[in-house]
């Protein structure tokens, strides 16, 4: 997946994970073009992954 938006700083470390700042408003526009299905499967997996946790309920 390709996420492309405005960013006023950012950092990658070794392990390739990246720390970015952003504009809520650019954030937020940058989720607009994202599909609802892809936004829905997302949180269907963070929730079951915490469900197995003994997390969210």
């Amino acid at each position: 997946m390709k996420i492309r938006m405005k960013v006023s700083d950012f950092n990658v470390d070794a392990g390739l994970n990246m720390e970015i700042l952003v504009n809520m408003e650019d954030f937020y526009a940058m989720l607009d073009g994202v599909s609802a299905r892809t936004i829905t499967d997302y949180i269907y997996t963070r929730l079951k992954a915490a469900e197995g946790k003994g997390g969210a309920r």
